[in-house]
């Protein structure tokens, strides 16, 4: 008989442990005010243009939006899960969050 666990038990049995699942963010419930505390924020491309063009969800052309989001950078308008919707001048597109940084203030 094969005693190995697969992920989803090993995951399972980490949701069941609170701090285990704290720490690990499994099965946490999205904060209130999450997407408050995200919106307005000014950010600026943390990735490479090429990363960009990969991730990028957006219905304009993804070449302009990511040439103009690396010169001007943009702002946070919304939170969906691990994605930031961006607003620019532009245009208007999706980007995980791991792709952007807040900009520094001058």
């Amino acid at each position: 008989m094969d005693t190995r666990a697969s992920f989803s038990d090993f995951k399972k049995w980490i949701s069941q442990n609170d701090n285990l699942a704290e720490f690990f963010n499994i099965d946490r419930e999205e904060k209130q005010g999450e997407t408050e505390s995200y919106a307005g924020v000014e950010v600026i491309a943390k990735v490479s243009r090429k990363k960009l063009l990969q991730r990028i969800e957006t219905d304009d052309d993804p070449e302009e939006v990511v040439e103009h989001f690396l010169e001007c950078g943009g702002m946070i308008n919304a939170v969906d899960g691990k994605m930031f919707v961006i607003e620019t001048d532009e245009a208007t597109f999706r980007i995980p969050r791991f792709c952007v940084t807040r900009r520094e203030e001058a």
